[in-house]
This record gives structure tokens, sequence and C-alpha cells, in this order.
């Protein structure tokens, strides 16, 4: 009997990691990234897992300070679950019906925002890698004297 409730505990927190830290994100990434060839399969996991775990702490804070409703350990299941579907729904949408998504005004809002923060992305990108060689070249000029120091 020990064994059987050992199992079932081990089977039950693997059940919970992958809610968690995987399903959300994935429905997610092909919510965001429909067509199969935008991104390969380690991109895909690589983003799953971090839009899980931000997906999974935005949606703890949506129904604890918004809806008022207790974070419960199936609250919280639940919401994750509607999440999924929803994104699941939107991906079978985009998918099915490509140019009807397209052309509704949803779909035009959520492509300029989506093109505007890669844009946004870029250009921070852009300012990092600028500050960080200022940065490098604080710490370590150019010379061809390294004795001096």
């Amino acid at each position: 009997m020990d064994t059987a409730v050992a199992i079932l505990g081990v089977l039950q927190a693997v059940a919970g990691f992958v809610l968690v830290l995987f399903i959300p994100g994935y429905a997610l990434c092909w919510a965001l990234y429909p067509r199969r060839d935008e991104l390969t399969l380690m991109g895909r996991m690589a983003i799953s897992l971090t839009l899980s775990l931000s997906a999974t702490i935005l949606t703890v804070l949506f129904i604890d300070l918004v809806l008022g409703i207790d974070t419960t350990p199936i609250n919280i299941a639940l919401s994750l679950i509607v999440l999924t579907g929803l994104a699941a729904a939107i991906w079978k949408i985009e998918t099915v019906f490509p140019k009807w998504a397209a052309d509704k005004e949803f779909g035009k809002k959520a492509m300029v925002y989506r093109n505007l923060f890669i844009a946004r992305a870029a250009q921070l990108r852009l300012t990092l890698v600028g500050q960080q060689r200022k940065v490098l070249r604080f710490i370590m000029p150019a010379s061809d004297n390294h004795e001096e120091r």
C-alpha cells in the first residue's frame, strides 16, 4: 500500500510540473507562432518554458488580486487549463482560418503590437550591446602596452 501511495505521489508531482512548466507555454507559443517553420523544436521548447513560468505567475496574480479568488491548487490548475484552452483556440483559429483571423481588427492590432514589440526589442538589444562595448572599453582600454598597469 505504501508503494502505491508513493508512486501516485510521484505521478502527481510530475503531472503538476508538466502542467505548470510546459503545457501553458507550449499552447501560448503555438498561438504566438502558429506556423511550424517559424521556430525550431528547441526554440519552441525554450520559449514554452519561459512563457509557462510567466503565464503561471501572471495567472495566479490575476486570479488573486483582480478577481479576488482564493489561490488554491485547484483554482490555479483550473485557471491554467482555461488559459491553455484559450491559447489553443487562438492557434486553431489562426491555422484553420488564417485570412479571416488576419482580417479581424484584433488580428490587425495584435500584429501591429507584435511588430512594434519586435522593433523595440531590437532597438533595446542594440542599445545594450553598445553600452556593453562602452563598459568594456572603459574597463580595458585598447593599448599595446599592458605592462604599465
